[in-house]
C-alpha cells in the first residue's frame, strides 16, 4: 500500500508540473493517474476533489476579476448540465464494464483533441449557453469541462486576467455542483472504506500543488510540443487499457 501512494504522490507530482507548459488541465491529467489505483467512478470523484481545491486557491486570488454576466450565462447551464453528467457516471457505475469502455473513449478522444488543430478552435459569444451545457456535461461525467470551456470562452473579449478569473468561477460552480451528486452517490461508502479515497486524495492534492510549484522555473526550459504529444500517448495507452478491461 505504502508503494501505491509512493507511485501516485510521484504521478501527481508530475502531472501538477505539466499543467503549465502543456494545454492540459490538472483534471485531465490527473485522471488517468487515478484511474491506476482507483475504480474509475471513485478516480473521476477524487479527481473533483482535488480540482476543486485547486480552483478555490485561484479563485480567492483572481475573484476580484470576475465577469460574473457571463459566469451566469454560462456557469448555469454548466451547473445544470454537470448534475446531468454526474447521475450518468453515477448510472453507469452500477455497469463498470460499460462505464470503463466509456470513460477509456473519452480520455482517447480528449488526447486527441488535445494534440488536434481542432483545440484552436473559438466559437462566437452567442454560443456560450451551449458551450455551458456540453462543458458542464463533460465536467460531471468525466471531469473534462476546462478544455469545452476555453473553446467558447476565447472569443467573449476578456483579458488574460478576467478570463482565468471567469473560467475558474465557473469551474468552482461546476466542481461543487458534481460533487454534491457524487457526495450522495459515489462517496456514499462505508467509514471502513474512508480511508479508500481520502488519504490518496490528501497525498494527490499536496503532490499536485508541489509539482506546480517546483515547475515554475522549468517552463522556458522544456519542449511542449514534444512533452504534449508524449502525454497525448500516454493518455491514450490509459484509455485503451480501460476499454480492454486490463486496469
Amino acid at each position: 500500500m505504502i508503494y501505491e501512494y509512493l507511485i501516485l504522490s510521484v504521478l501527481s507530482f508530475i502531472a501538477g508540473g505539466l499543467t503549465l507548459f502543456t494545454g492540459f488541465g490538472l483534471a485531465t491529467l490527473l485522471l488517468p493517474v487515478f484511474t491506476i489505483f482507483l475504480p474509475i467512478e471513485l478516480a473521476v470523484a477524487s479527481t473533483a476533489v482535488v480540482h476543486l481545491i485547486n480552483n478555490l486557491y485561484k479563485f480567492f486570488i483572481f475573484f476580484k476579476n470576475t465577469n460574473w454576466k457571463i459566469v451566469v450565462s454560462f456557469g448555469i447551464n454548466a451547473a445544470i448540465a454537470a448534475v446531468i453528467g454526474s447521475l450518468t457516471l453515477n448510472f453507469l457505475s452500477l455497469q463498470s464494464q460499460k462505464l470503463d469502455v466509456v470513460m477509456g473513449t473519452v480520455i482517447i478522444f480528449i488526447a486527441l483533441f488535445e494534440i488536434s488543430p481542432l483545440r484552436k478552435l473559438e466559437i462566437k459569444p452567442k454560443y456560450l449557453p451551449l458551450g455551458g451545457l456540453i462543458s458542464g456535461f463533460f465536467g460531471g461525467f468525466s471531469g473534462h469541462q476546462g478544455m469545452f470551456r476555453s473553446i467558447f470562452l476565447v472569443k467573449s473579449g476578456l483579458d488574460t486576467k478576467k478570463f482565468i478569473a471567469t473560467g475558474v468561477a465557473i469551474a468552482v460552480l461546476v466542481d461543487i455542483t458534481r460533487l454534491t451528486i457524487y457526495g450522495n452517490t459515489i462517496f456514499d461508502s462505508s467509514v471502513q472504506n474512508f480511508q479508500q479515497y481520502l488519504f490518496p486524495i490528501f497525498i494527490s492534492t499536496l503532490s499536485a500543488i508541489f509539482g506546480v510549484w517546483m515547475a515554475t522555473d522549468l517552463v522556458t526550459k522544456m519542449n511542449i510540443k514534444i512533452i504534449t504529444n508524449f502525454i497525448a500517448f500516454l493518455m491514450i495507452v490509459i484509455g485503451l487499457l480501460l476499454i480492454f478491461q486490463v486496469i
